[in-house]
């Protein structure tokens, strides 16, 4: 599913005047523009910018532990306290064995304190991931390789449950005929965030590699290798890693939905990549009834496909080490957090961890979502607040129809299509109407790394779910607390959760003038 997210820069320009308002009760009258955020010692004309913004930049710094500040960041934050009290409650109902176990209200306090007992977490050590590297330690063929590609699918793969596997497949809507579940097929595997960071020569990208290759050996040494071995396989590592960036398509390239669309049958995907056994991998995830994929990029799985009996079983073995390490560094012990802060800080120049309780927050809201939002669009969004943003994104697609039967430059017949498209939006405000259940999805109070591997496991399963069967036009991508919005051009549908509603974005007690004027240059 491809979405347009609406960018944070349009919004931050036309708020930036109102970046420090208050919370919404007992406000001043000005407190859409707070005179504070002003510098008025500096002439309008002169320069704007300094003026609406001046005063705003002088009383804020960013803080050690961020790599910046602004609207949406302070407003994340915001949103992020609220949510925090929402968890220690819950954990303090555990606590006191207030709440029934397999609650909501249960399972967020539960998943909460397991994050938080680093104590607990500290004597583990990397225990919790050693029957995984025990099993990638007897890997001894190429088709041992492919079987543990899926492997950890079905308990700590990402979106559709790929796992330690070297490209990713999931469930979407057909971009094409967006009513239709398919299995979409893409490259992946890399440990550094683009195909650019292995192959540009440029000085900051040679001196990432260095970085990264130092950090891959680390990582390693964590896991009992010795430090030769380890510089080894990070040298073999990042070697197959570069060899699969040669093949992948750009970031530029992957926005092109027609480069990216090659839908085949299941069948025929098999007989362009004879080494990867697309039935047992799918089997391994749990997937049922697939006969159809998009493969958005044909050549890097025949690439692949040529890798993987090209290459050294032990060069294979070293790279499934590495990402099972790595995938879950931020779950285990001091010295893995201390080595993935350490990397973060190459990549951000962050100087501080953020405190536990915000890593912590952010993993519950993760993994318990639509839970946690249902906890916070109570606490705090009102039906009142959601009903008027609705009327708001109503008025505003009125608006937009007038014009575009007013455009003098616009033919008939497109004014009538476009229409068509504008009347078919789906408007997706603040929360949704029916709640996600996460009955089937258990979780354990002293076992933080399980703990996710089951949130894991329960969304892959959750997305696999899905093939075959009719686009749910009602679930949202976004939970409620999030600070941002979207638009999505294949499913033609526009979402801005209740996290975005805020001061200064949309007040409820605010004028029309102050909410059309912000929130509305976002949804328009």
């Amino acid at each position: 599913m491809h979405a347009k997210w609406i960018l944070r820069m349009t919004a931050a320009m036309v708020l930036s005047a109102a970046a420090g308002s208050s919370a919404w009760a007992q406000r001043p009258a000005d407190s859409a523009f707070p005179k504070a955020n002003f510098d008025t010692t500096c002439a309008p004309c002169t320069d704007f910018y300094e003026y609406a913004n001046g005063g705003w930049l002088k009383d804020h710094t960013i803080p050690p532990d961020k790599t910046s500040l602004a609207s949406f960041g302070i407003l994340s934050d915001k949103n992020q306290d609220v949510v925090h009290q929402i968890v220690e409650d819950d954990a303090s109902l555990v606590r006191r064995r207030e709440t029934t176990a397999g609650t909501n209200d249960w399972k967020i306090g539960t998943f909460y304190m397991a994050c938080m007992d680093t104590a607990a977490i500290d004597r583990l050590g990397m225990t919790p991931l050693a029957p995984e590297l025990r099993a990638i330690a007897a890997v001894r063929t190429a088709d041992d390789v492919v079987r543990a590609f899926g492997e950890r699918g079905a308990g700590g793969g990402g979106r559709g449950g790929s796992g330690l596997a070297p490209f990713a497949l999931f469930a979407e809507s057909d971009p094409k005929n967006a009513n239709d579940i398919i299995v979409s097929a893409n490259q992946g595997g890399l440990g550094m965030s683009s195909r650019e960071d292995y192959l540009n020569d440029d000085a900051r990208s040679v001196k990432l590699r260095e970085e990264y290759l130092d950090h891959v050996a680390r990582s390693l040494v964590l896991t009992g290798e010795t430090d030769a071995q380890a510089r080894a396989d990070a040298h073999a590592i990042v070697g197959l890693e570069t060899e699969m960036a040669r093949v992948q398509l750009s970031r530029v390239a992957m926005r092109d939905p027609n480069a990216t669309y090659h839908k085949m049958s299941l069948a025929e995907f098999q007989q362009m990549t004879p080494h990867l056994d697309w039935t047992r991998y799918l089997e391994q995830q749990g997937a049922k009834h697939v006969t159809t994929v998009n493969v958005r990029t044909p050549a890097f799985f025949t690439a692949l496909d040529s890798l993987i009996p090209a290459t050294p079983v032990d060069t294979w073995k070293a790279y499934l080490r590495w990402h099972a390490t790595s995938g879950a560094m931020g779950s285990l012990s001091a010295p893995f957090r201390a080595e993935a802060f350490r990397w973060e800080q190459t990549l951000t120049g962050i100087k501080e961890p953020p405190p536990r309780w915000r890593d912590c927050t952010a993993a519950t809201n993760g993994a318990l979502g639509e839970a946690v939002g249902q906890a916070y669009v109570k606490r705090n969004f009102s039906p009142a607040a959601k009903a008027r943003a609705a009327k708001m994104v109503d008025n505003l697609v009125s608006a937009l129809h007038d014009r575009i039967e007013g455009l003098p430059w616009m033919s008939e017949a497109t004014k009538q299509q476009a229409v068509i498209k504008l009347e078919a939006y789906l408007r997706k405000v603040a929360y949704p109407d029916t709640w996600r259940s996460y009955a089937t999805l258990s979780v354990k109070t002293d076992a933080y790394y399980a703990n996710l591997r089951a949130v894991s496991a329960w969304n892959t399963a959750r997305n696999w779910e899905k093939v075959g069967k009719p686009l749910d036009r009602s679930e949202w991508s976004m939970m409620p607390p999030t600070v941002n919005a979207s638009y999505s051009p294949s499913l033609n549908q526009i979402q801005f959760p209740a996290g975005i509603l805020q001061p200064p974005f949309f007040d409820p007690a605010a004028d029309d003038a102050v909410n059309y004027g912000a929130i509305g240059a976002v949804i328009g």
